[in-house]
């Protein structure tokens, strides 16, 4: 029976009409989904950062009491400053401080 099924829809989809039609209902399913997502009680936004807060505690606890890693403890000392940085682009002379030896 799902041998006939899978034969079935690959004919069907083999057509391009059906697979935009497929794709479009698909799309706005997922769109469905993501928007459903976005809105959070405020009780879980308390609960999340209460989450975030304990975690953040925690590594910084971790990341004090390393023996390892010392020297980047130094130009890091507080996870939390880390984490709420603001990213920016890495080009090239970011990844590749020492210089082009070419």
């Amino acid at each position: 029976m799902a041998n006939n099924s899978a034969i079935r829809w690959k004919a069907a989809l083999s057509r391009q009409c059906n697979l935009q039609e497929l794709c479009s209902v698909q799309r706005l399913m997922s769109l469905r989904v993501i928007s459903a997502h976005q809105t959070v009680p405020s009780h879980m936004s308390d609960m999340q950062k209460h989450a975030r807060k304990a975690t953040m505690s925690s590594w910084q606890h971790q990341w004090d009491s390393l023996e390892r890693g010392r020297c980047d403890h130094h130009l890091m000392p507080y996870v939390g400053l880390w984490m709420d940085r603001r990213h920016v682009e890495v080009d090239f002379s970011m990844t590749h401080g020492h210089g082009c030896f070419m």
